[in-house]
């Protein structure tokens, strides 16, 4: 019989619950900076993750494998996946600026429907790569 080793991980983060709101109605919003955020039981290894995700800009991304190296561990990509796919704040650590090597938007622990929506919401063009070519999958823009 296999034994599940469960990480038990509480984040918490000062003033970001109207930031939150905002980001959800698709309102620019200010990164919490990380020196807000308190992790709490979490290993060294999450908490590295998480440092890394925060440190994402806005309208760009980053490779698992990019997140593994940069924390110093370039052939943990599969586990900063798995430290993704745990993120329980997954609007405020910005697990979704986190795609695959292949170009493909990867997974996503609230759905790969609403990664690329978060992802539109913070204008990037989000590259989507098939067989042949690429689709970009830009937001509309307004005209006034």
């Amino acid at each position: 019989m296999a034994e599940i080793d469960l990480e038990l991980c509480a984040v918490s983060f000062v003033n970001g619950r109207r930031n939150v709101l905002k980001l959800l109605k698709g309102e620019e919003v200010e990164d919490i900076p990380i020196s807000k955020f308190v992790f709490d039981g979490c290993s060294d290894f999450r908490k590295d993750v998480y440092r890394a995700l925060l440190r994402i800009p806005r309208g760009t991304t980053k490779t698992y494998s990019e997140i593994a190296s940069q924390i110093g561990r370039p052939r943990a990509y599969r586990a900063v996946a798995q430290a993704c796919s745990a993120n329980i704040l997954a609007v405020v650590i910005p697990c979704h600026r986190v795609v695959a090597s292949n170009g493909s938007l990867g997974g996503y622990s609230c759905g790969v429907d609403i990664k690329r929506q978060l992802l539109n919401i913070e204008s990037l063009a989000c590259v989507l790569k098939t067989r042949t070519s690429y689709i970009f999958n830009v937001p509309k823009t307004r005209t006034s």
